[in-house]
């Protein structure tokens, strides 16, 4: 299994690469982190050990054999960004706002084609793209 952090998102859909080239480019240098396209997390060099239908399904933060999905994926991708995205990160994990955002990220994963960014490919089933 490839070491690191990676952010792994959809890169079929328009609205979850144009955010994760807005955490790319916010995201400190001294982490290492890194995006891993989910085309690439299955299979290939960097495969971290996801299925097809794990990405298909939602966003996933891996680093340190720990793989965390949806709205604690965001949660944790906070941590490498630089300021105020970091701190930002650190008010989203007190508890009544760490629940709100678990809680609405699969509304959002579910209506990304309606929001900024978006192409057909957001509201194509996994299978049809």
């Amino acid at each position: 299994m490839v070491t690191g952090s990676f952010l792994v998102y959809d890169d079929d859909c328009g609205f979850c690469t144009t955010t994760a080239l807005a955490w790319q480019r916010r995201t400190r240098r001294s982490t290492n982190a890194m995006l891993l396209p989910a085309s690439q997390a299955v299979t290939g060099p960097r495969a971290v050990g996801l299925t097809q239908a794990q990405v298909d399904r939602s966003v996933w933060w891996v680093a340190d054999g720990v793989r965390l999905e949806g709205g604690r994926a965001v949660l944790a991708a906070f941590h490498v960004l630089t300021q105020p995205w970091r701190f930002m990160g650190v008010v989203l994990r007190w508890t009544p706002l760490r629940f709100a955002v678990i809680a609405l990220y699969p509304t959002i994963a579910r209506h990304r084609h309606r929001l900024p960014g978006a192409t057909e490919a957001c509201a194509a089933p996994p299978d049809h793209r």
